[in-house]
């Protein structure tokens, strides 16, 4: 289905890290969702390839998993609001040089883009 409409896996990443037991092996499967949440057909995607990679690897699979860190994930949104409705020009300025603000400093833009998150209903 993903598929037919422009999405579904495009890509696979393979991170080896150093843990108390031994190195572990990390693929990520990077799907394109679309507007979906995702979570189900990724875990289904997860699960339908892992018996393939063990016997390529040589190696076993103990887990089947969605990350919730989305760092390929990309949300876009675009709204017009008339300035009066926010409280007048200088509410319009302080939303724009907290943008600034956000834009420059990664610190500022983690927080920032929380409170834009909680915001959302």
């Amino acid at each position: 289905m993903l598929n037919e409409l422009g999405g579904g896996a495009h890509d696979i990443e393979i991170r080896e890290i150093h843990t108390n037991k031994g190195p572990m092996i990390i693929l990520h499967l990077l799907v394109n969702v679309l507007d979906a949440m995702g979570a189900n057909v990724v875990n289904t995607m997860a699960e339908s390839i892992s018996p393939f990679v063990e016997e390529i690897c040589g190696g076993k699979i103990y887990l089947r998993i969605v990350s919730n860190l989305a760092t390929h994930r990309i949300a876009r949104s675009k709204a017009t609001f008339d300035k009066d409705l926010l409280g007048g020009t200088q509410v319009v300025e302080g939303i724009l040089n907290a943008y600034e603000f956000a834009l420059a400093d990664p610190y500022r833009a983690t927080t920032h883009n929380k409170g834009i998150m909680n915001g959302i209903v």
